[in-house]
């Protein structure tokens, strides 16, 4: 099982994407991709390290704690929060 990270998602997605060690850093990544207003979504989570998912598009989370459903500030506040 691989160590605890942060992941986040938009939220309609299915799955999560970009990997990020902090709550702070996931945060940060998911301000970059969305719009003022739109909600995300993250979470802490392990993932799986079993080779039948090598090469997969998709590996599971095996656990998962702290879910998280956000919105992003406005371009005014994300600038001022810098």
């Amino acid at each position: 099982m691989m160590p605890w990270a942060w992941y986040w998602k938009h939220a309609d997605d299915e799955s999560y994407g970009e990997e990020c060690p902090t709550r702070e850093a996931v945060i940060a990544a998911a301000h970059r991709e969305v719009r003022p207003g739109e909600t995300f979504e993250i979470v802490e989570a392990r993932m799986s390290e079993s080779v039948e998912h090598e090469g997969s598009d998709f590996i599971p989370f095996l656990r998962s704690r702290n879910h998280e459903v956000l919105t992003a500030p406005a371009a005014d506040q994300r600038t001022a929060d810098k």
